[in-house]
């Protein structure tokens, strides 16, 4: 009798085992969103005009389905005014949707989660346009906090997965 107790519990044991070892990913994990807007005063022969770029971002981090990696899920929301004045030329990504031929650059990106990523999307979450040069936890010297953030925006683009 002793002999068969132990196989059971031996028999549980690896099913609360199993249990473990194929227990599921979470879908995904909001990681916040944040706002920046660009702008840019124009001159012609009307008189002087605002054209502006506002990006609403939010990122999502998520499980690569076949591996044990994550990937941030980036998504923008993009509002311009004087789009055909030079609104669209603020985003940071313009150029290299021109250059690449890639409209889709203004809907986000996927980038591999690794301790490089998560500095540049922590940057991009902790600015803050009410504090427009100062970004919590990072040193930006003389460059503007929001140029800073667009740089961040064209390097990860080379980052996308």
């Amino acid at each position: 009798m002793v002999f068969g107790r132990e196989t059971d519990i031996n028999h549980k044991e690896k099913q609360m085992m199993t249990m473990f070892e194929t227990k599921q990913k979470p879908l995904f994990e909001e990681m916040g969103s944040n706002e920046f807007i660009f702008k840019e005063q124009i001159s012609s022969e009307r008189g002087a005009c605002e054209s502006m770029c506002k990006i609403s971002m939010d990122v999502v981090l998520r499980p690569y389905i076949d591996s044990n990696s994550w990937f941030y899920d980036i998504t923008f929301k993009n509002t311009y005014k004087n789009k055909k004045r030079g609104g669209k030329d603020l985003h940071p990504l313009y150029r290299y949707s021109v250059t690449e031929e890639d409209d889709c650059v203004f809907d986000g990106m996927c980038v591999v989660k690794n301790p490089i990523t998560d500095n540049m999307v922590r940057a991009l979450l902790n600015y803050r346009k009410e504090e427009q040069e100062y970004m919590e936890g990072f040193d930006v010297g003389h460059r503007p906090t929001l140029d800073y953030c667009g740089e961040i925006m064209r390097a990860m683009i080379h980052l996308e997965a």
